[in-house]
């Protein structure tokens, strides 16, 4: 039984320990952030001028709406599953003590 349960946890572990992957091993990516430590986002962006920087702030704003759309529609959904759940519900109920 414990030794499932620690099989569980160091599988499930991983997916929701999203601030600390530095205790896990570097990927690929990790590996090419580290060769290329001249161009950083902070770097880039500190090196555009006036235009490009208006251009980079307009795609992160799109991407950000697009997040918060998708926020959204994970929201609706979410809140359209826990109704379909409340329904099943108090259907069951209905059935088991016949109120109706």
């Amino acid at each position: 039984m414990i030794v499932a349960l620690s099989a569980c946890y160091t599988l499930i572990y991983p997916f929701f320990n999203f601030t600390h992957r530095s205790h896990f091993a570097p990927t690929a990516l990790h590996s090419v952030n580290r060769r290329t430590t001249n161009s950083t986002p902070t770097k880039l962006r500190d090196k555009l001028d006036g235009s490009e920087n208006n251009n980079y702030r307009n795609m992160m704003k799109s991407q950000l709406n697009g997040l918060e759309r998708t926020q959204n529609i994970i929201q609706s959904s979410t809140n359209l599953q826990d109704n379909i759940i409340d329904f099943l519900l108090v259907t069951l109920m209905v059935i088991r003590w016949n109120i109706f």
